[in-house]
């Protein structure tokens, strides 16, 4: 498992990622598999499977995050 914070601006910390994560403890980072994969949903690249660490323009923090 990884974790990554939210002001790296990467799906995996998105609202609109639909992939397995899960907040830490503080909810401060994200938990995730470096390959995981989810589909978008509703974001920039809305339907398609991004990677956890892609990026688009859309990105809005997960809102169980700090």
């Amino acid at each position: 498992m990884e974790k990554i914070q939210p002001s790296w601006k990467q799906c995996v910390t998105c609202e609109f990622w639909t992939g397995p994560r899960r907040p830490t403890a503080w909810r401060d980072c994200v938990e995730f598999e470096r390959t995981a994969k989810g589909e978008c949903a509703g974001g920039g690249r809305d339907r398609i499977k991004m990677e956890a660490m892609g990026t688009c323009n859309s990105w809005r923090k997960w809102g169980v995050l700090k």
